[in-house]
């Protein structure tokens, strides 16, 4: 009886979990939508992006467990739309704040710093005019509706089924991985990241999880982020180059060709430690 009692609360706090943490996910999407559209700051649209991403767990387990919901589509939709929007901004800030760090003489460092800032501008200029378009009042409902009744057993299925899908979605990007092509690493890095976002996000309902297999995501993600902000870097340099005059455009070069040359090492490290620590039959 009392393993009955404990269980029943275990089940009912899962549901409850999914709902309270949706309803605060919106309201946080909200939000900082609302101070975006004010100022597009690099930490007001890194904000932005991080309410999106810690959303879509909660909301990809409530639509499989109510598949026919199209409310949940339409606003899973839009969550994806929000970062699918915000990607190249976020992409032309990180380089302007690495510019800044940059290992490189003042003239030429002030030269990436001002084509950077004009990139960013136009960026932030089409993001805004996209972001306007961002329907507030899709979400608002979604936040204040009265959610259908489900079964504790239909939740820890729709959860199990969600986090199936995540981890079999990065198995698959990183059974596609080479060495020589940073596109499949890209994929994988994005797949890591969504999965990784679904287990911390049901860390307490998911037994099985290790906090070592948490701690391995964790680790990785943060490589692969370094790899990829590393990787823009140098393609960026490498493209600025042919803008600059002489005194400073083999400087860029050089600047360029040691990223190339670094993240082509940790690509070939990654893949390797990724299949070894990730791959299904692991």
């Amino acid at each position: 009886m009392a393993t009955e009692v404990v269980q029943r609360t275990e089940r009912m706090t899962l549901s409850a979990h999914m709902l309270s943490r949706a309803r605060r996910g919106v309201l946080d999407m909200l939000h900082t939508h609302e101070l975006c559209l004010h100022a597009l700051s690099e930490p007001d649209v890194h904000a932005l992006r991080l309410a999106a991403r810690h959303l879509q767990p909660l909301l990809q387990v409530l639509h499989v467990e109510l598949p026919k919901d199209r409310m949940l589509a339409k606003a899973i939709d839009q969550v994806r739309a929000v970062l699918h929007h915000t990607s190249a901004l976020r992409e032309h800030q990180v380089y302007r704040l690495a510019v800044l760090g940059l290992q490189a003489s003042a003239p030429l460092r002030n030269m990436l710093e001002r084509a950077a800032v004009r990139k960013e501008r136009s960026a932030a200029e089409r993001l805004h005019k996209q972001l306007r378009k961002f329907d507030r009042e899709r979400l608002v409902r979604l936040a204040a509706r009265v959610w259908p009744r489900t079964s504790p057993a239909a939740d820890r299925r729709a959860l199990q089924r969600a986090v199936m899908q995540r981890r079999s979605h990065m198995h698959q990007r990183i059974a596609a991985l080479s060495a020589e092509d940073p596109n499949a690493l890209h994929k994988a890095r994005v797949a890591v990241k969504r999965y990784r976002y679904m287990v911390e996000t049901f860390a307490p309902y998911l037994p099985d999880m290790k906090s070592a297999q948490r701690t391995a995501l964790k680790r990785h993600q943060a490589q692969l982020g370094r790899w990829h902000d590393e990787r823009i870097m140098a393609d960026r340099l490498l493209s600025e180059a042919d803008q600059l005059p002489p005194a400073q455009r083999r400087a860029c070069l050089e600047l360029a060709t040691d990223k190339a040359t670094w993240c082509a090492q940790e690509q070939e490290r990654l893949c390797a430690s990724l299949r070894r620590v990730f791959h299904p039959a692991s």
